[in-house]
């Protein structure tokens, strides 16, 4: 497997690291589900549903694809 080298700012490295440690996976398994989340939403336009645990607050949000030069826009 191609090993990369990243740079990060320390506010990304604690981000990375919350979401390593809730899941008990490594960090680079955190960045790996980033990209394939990020591959799938953009393979074509989206719209998600998003309900909050606690409150119920159910939102939408709309990611339009990146392969065509649009902006990803949340509503």
């Amino acid at each position: 497997m191609p090993k990369m080298t990243l740079q990060i700012s320390p506010e990304m490295d604690a981000i990375l690291e919350q979401l390593a440690a809730e899941r008990d996976i490594p960090k680079s398994q955190v960045i790996r589900r980033a990209v394939l989340l990020l591959n799938y939403l953009d393979s074509d336009d989206k719209e998600v549903s998003v309900t909050e645990r606690g409150s119920g607050k159910v939102s939408t949000v709309v990611f339009e694809s990146q392969l065509g030069g649009t902006a990803t826009k949340a509503i």
